[in-house]
């Protein structure tokens, strides 16, 4: 269920807000009177923005101000892509209408794994296409969809005294190699006793062995997760890990062999506007996705996700102050509603939000999750996140095929 409304960025790249389609006057212009015209009903396509988990309902980014002038004998030149993928993606359903289960082929990924295609030397081809799943637009809860957030990666530790592996924190994963996380999750002198011996990707559900969800009333399955060891971890020169203010808590987890993508398992893209300035997401919502602790218990077995909104950084820096800490440019303050924040389980992971490029919804990796109250989704006690746009650069610089 929606429980606010959030600024977005329609197919014509004006700003809008995400509302449900019956209250958007041009898109329901658009249905009633040019639902026979590719080019509009098009438009109004890739203007959905979300869906309610509840009710299923759509929401689209509605601009008031826009004025699409479609034109009957025109051809869709500039959305001949999208529309191809639409038709596609319908036929492929058909396909599998009278079946009772959709099985994805399983894969195993160990050191000796086949790698998939070459990548260039050049750092800006080393991050392929990203930010997309299954459904772009679900929307609302707490529980991840199984097809939801495939880039999220679970670290893995090991410590004295325990048969199996545990797990800490979180990361992004951002191409086939590597792993974007916080360096409080990384660096030597913090993990104490514990050993970082891998990350598992495509994880869903840690009690089952086989992950599966009835959606629009088809059972998906996703292939068996993977867990892949580190080849080398590479935290940030400027990280100081006796710093209670956390400044750059970012790092990179390359890992010993190349992932190969599925539908549960997909880089993120990352925010390429290094302009990109706070006062620009003020307000707006961001997302979180983890595995980290609830309301209920301190930790969850399910995949999570929660909307927090982008606070002044005066609030947090005002908050953190009184324990010694002090925030920069390089930070978000973010979130404040109780039981609505992420938590330690969620450390080093996503921060994100749909953007729209190159006319498709896509998930853009804005921050990494860095420290915030204790106990966590404490009540106008915002978290404070590491702000990646500041760190395109030093990630660029370590990337390698």
């Amino acid at each position: 269920m929606f429980t606010e409304y959030f600024q977005c960025v329609n197919p014509q790249n004006n700003r809008g807000i995400c509302i449900p389609y019956q209250s958007c006057p041009y898109i329901v212009n658009i249905l009633k009177f040019y639902s026979q015209n590719n080019e509009a009903m098009s438009f109004a396509r890739r203007s959905i923005c979300g869906v309610d988990q509840r009710t299923q309902q759509n929401y689209v980014c509605c601009v008031q101000t826009t004025q699409l002038k479609p034109q009957p004998q025109a051809q869709d030149r500039n959305f001949v892509t999208h529309e191809k993928k639409y038709f596609q993606q319908q036929q492929q359903q058909q396909q599998i209408g009278n079946t009772n289960q959709i099985q994805y082929q399983r894969q195993t990924i160990t050191n000796g794994g086949q790698q998939i295609q070459q990548q260039s030397q050049s750092s800006a081809t080393l991050l392929p296409k990203c930010g997309l799943t299954l459904d772009n637009r679900i929307f609302g809860g707490t529980k991840s969809s199984i097809n939801e957030f495939g880039w999220l990666a679970l670290l893995r530790y090991t410590r004295p005294g325990l048969s199996s592996p545990i797990y800490k924190c979180a990361g992004s994963l951002i191409n086939s190699k590597y792993i974007l996380t916080a360096a409080h999750c990384v660096h030597p002198r913090l993990l104490q006793n514990s050993r970082l011996i891998g990350v598992r990707l495509g994880e869903w559900n840690l009690l089952t062995d086989e992950d599966c969800e009835t959606i629009n009333g088809k059972r998906i399955c996703a292939p068996e997760s993977i867990d892949v060891p580190i080849e080398e971890t590479i935290v940030h020169e400027n990280y100081n890990p006796q710093s209670l203010s956390q400044w750059n808590d970012i790092a990179l987890l390359r890992l010993s062999t190349k992932v190969q993508f599925n539908d549960f398992i997909k880089p993120i893209c990352l925010q390429q506007d290094r302009n990109l300035k706070i006062t620009d997401i003020l307000g707006q919502s961001l997302v979180v996705a983890g595995f980290g602790a609830t309301e209920f218990s301190s930790s969850s077995t399910t995949k999570q996700h929660v909307s927090i909104i982008v606070q002044p950084s005066e609030k947090c820096d005002q908050i953190f102050r009184k324990e010694g800490r002090r925030l920069t440019d390089t930070q978000i303050c973010a979130g404040g509603v109780k039981n609505e924040d992420s938590c330690r389980g969620d450390s080093g992971g996503p921060v994100m939000k749909l953007v729209n490029i190159n006319q498709e919804l896509s998930w853009v990796l804005y921050g990494i999750v860095s420290y915030g109250a204790q106990p966590c989704g404490e009540a106008n006690v915002p978290g404070v996140y590491t702000k990646v746009d500041q760190y395109i650069e030093w990630i660029s610089s370590k990337l390698r095929p």
